[in-house]
């Protein structure tokens, strides 16, 4: 077995420990005995027992959100990988190219003037589908740029930040639009809460992150040749187009799907494949599984860290991926000063 090889087994079991453990840090810790209580449902039937309070606290409320927040950490790292292969560059993720406020604005306006009659299609809430086409209608916009008007990859961050801007403008307009109690809901939304997911949905959701993630990997050798340069693979018989549109395809409704159901997380996207090209190199059939690992375990160690800070309350997780993807951005910024002047991978 090859290096890589061995280093993903490491990722797989570091991902299995993290989601054993993950569930009994916090304010208080549970002893692992929780997850016998918790599967017994006798030990949860009196209401009055301390132990059938925290077994019912961790069988509903905390396992449920570290699910959430590993099949979140693989959907935006994914998509963050997508965009940086498709745009070649390395400052290209959800948050960075406005494609996460697109989707925010998508969801936002469905939350105030969609049917509320309309409550899921095809096993995904209603809402998750207008944050994907707010998020695919701020790639096509992107890419129109990039395509059409011959913005290069370089600026494409420029363009990216006039996007954010603009959508976040539309956002907040809406939101004073609301009334008070739908403002606070949508504000600290925005803040990018993890919330529990029901057992259906929690399988549904897994199904469309995995499913992404062996698209992805099986136009693995493809990908590798697409960062090489459009000419380049071109010239060796890769559709450009149709690998384009459904690298957008795909990374909007990842996004989406992550925006409506817990807001904007921004900087994983960003982080987590830049961590991964370190360790793994850039192959897209060994970045693909590692990215979709690696981005589970980081946004679940940041939604564990969210609620061991605050006593008696959870922060936003989305508050604890900024404070670390600023720094990183300025990282590559400063330490790898190419990426803007060739707009390289």
């Amino acid at each position: 077995m090859t290096g890589k090889g061995i280093k993903l087994l490491c990722c797989a079991a570091a991902a299995a420990v993290l989601m054993a453990a993950a569930p009994l840090v916090g304010r208080p810790c549970y002893s692992p005995k929780v997850y016998l209580q918790a599967c017994d449902p006798s030990a949860i039937a009196d209401p009055q027992s301390e132990e059938a309070v925290r077994a019912a606290i961790f069988r509903y409320e905390r396992l449920p959100k570290c699910w959430s927040a590993f099949i979140a950490g693989a959907a935006l790292s994914l998509s963050g990988l997508m965009l940086q292969t498709l745009f070649r560059n390395a400052l290209a993720s959800p948050y960075t190219l406005g494609i996460a406020s697109g989707a925010a604005f998508g969801a936002t306006g469905w939350f105030l003037l969609g049917p509320a009659a309309i409550g899921t299609v095809l096993g995904l809430p209603a809402a998750a589908w207008a944050s994907a086409a707010g998020a695919l209608g701020a790639a096509l916009i992107l890419l129109s740029l990039a395509r059409v008007r011959g913005l290069g990859t370089a600026s494409l961050p420029l363009a990216g930040i006039a996007l954010s801007f603009f959508f976040s403008s539309l956002v907040l307009a809406m939101q004073y639009g609301a009334d008070a109690g739908q403002m606070l809901r949508m504000i600290r939304w925005t803040m990018g809460r993890i919330e529990p997911l029901s057992p259906s949905m929690t399988c549904v959701s897994g199904l469309m992150v995995v499913s992404a993630a062996a698209v992805h990997w099986f136009y693995g050798r493809e990908l590798d040749i697409l960062t090489t340069g459009k000419n380049r693979a071109l010239t060796l018989g890769v559709s450009v187009d149709r690998l384009s549109l459904l690298l957008l395809l795909l990374s909007s409704l990842l996004v989406g799907w992550t925006v409506s159901l817990f807001g904007p997380i921004g900087f994983v996207g960003l982080m987590v494949p830049h961590i991964c090209r370190l360790l793994y190199g850039t192959r897209h059939r060994v970045l693909v599984p590692a990215v979709f690992l690696t981005g589970g375990l980081f946004l679940t160690g940041c939604h564990t860290l969210s609620r061991c800070l605050l006593a008696g309350d959870v922060l936003p997780v989305g508050v604890i991926t900024s404070l670390l993807g600023g720094p990183f951005f300025l990282w590559i910024l400063l330490r790898r000063p190419r990426y803007l002047d060739r707009g390289e991978l």
